[in-house]
């Protein structure tokens, strides 16, 4: 085999660290676990170390914008939405990619994002100062788009079309769409794609302001996979 036709590895994998935000907050990109991923199954020891991790790397950012903590390695490939696959009916996100390794802890830190939107939607606002306000406000609009994709560009405002929002990733058993009519609807069946879109009814409806969201799944919820992700969400 002559050099040329070798494949360089740097070629297939490209490594680089990357921030929370930087991994979960790019417009129009979702994530998706494959079929021969394993469901959901951290504990809530796991979860707890993971979120001491956050903290911990939190906290000394405080101190050293530069410093950097290791959360663990995440292996992905762009995939794309094909017939066999049937990952989106309707609008696309511009980039899906494949989840290989690290869905476990993708999948954790999703549920922390939504778990910490919600408790801050609990607090009145509006008895804070102005100043303060609108920075709660934006750390809460940024919040959101770590666990959701909006392609609502693609629509007139006034359409109100709430499935114009995805869950940040899903599984082969759901499928994104921007639509609710039939075959054409969406689906979110596995745990963490029907969580973040119930979060999302929920954090969209005013009614709900100051009040904790209750994760309660409607797609097979007496399953090992939804009574074990609903147990290490509380």
């Amino acid at each position: 085999m002559s050099d040329e036709s070798k494949v360089k590895i740097d070629d297939l994998f490209a490594a680089e660290s990357k921030t929370i935000r930087r991994i979960f907050g790019v417009d129009s990109t979702g994530f998706y676990v494959p079929a021969y991923q394993r469901d959901y199954s951290w504990d809530s020891e796991k979860v707890e170390r993971l979120l001491d991790d956050v903290l911990f790397g939190t906290y000394n950012t405080l101190d050293n914008h530069k410093s950097i903590t290791f959360l663990g390695t995440i292996i992905v490939v762009e995939t794309s939405n094909d017939n066999d696959q049937k990952i989106t009916r309707g609008t696309s996100p511009e980039a899906i990619l494949g989840i290989v390794d690290g869905q476990q802890r993708l999948t954790t830190l999703l549920m922390l994002i939504v778990a910490l939107h919600s408790e801050l939607r609990t607090y009145n606002v509006d008895d804070l100062p102005e100043s303060m306000k609108k920075n709660v406000n934006r750390f809460l609009g940024a919040l959101e788009k770590l666990y959701l994709m909006d392609i609502s560009n693609e629509y007139d405002e006034s359409d109100n079309n709430i499935h114009v929002l995805y869950p940040k990733i899903i599984r082969s058993c759901d499928v994104w769409s921007d639509s609710d009519k039939t075959h054409l609807k969406a689906f979110y069946g596995s745990p963490i794609s029907q969580f973040i879109w119930q979060y999302i009814q929920f954090s969209k409806d005013s009614t709900t302001s100051r009040q904790i969201f209750d994760y309660d799944p409607k797609s097979d919820p007496d399953s090992v996979a939804h009574t074990n992700f609903r147990s290490t969400f509380e």
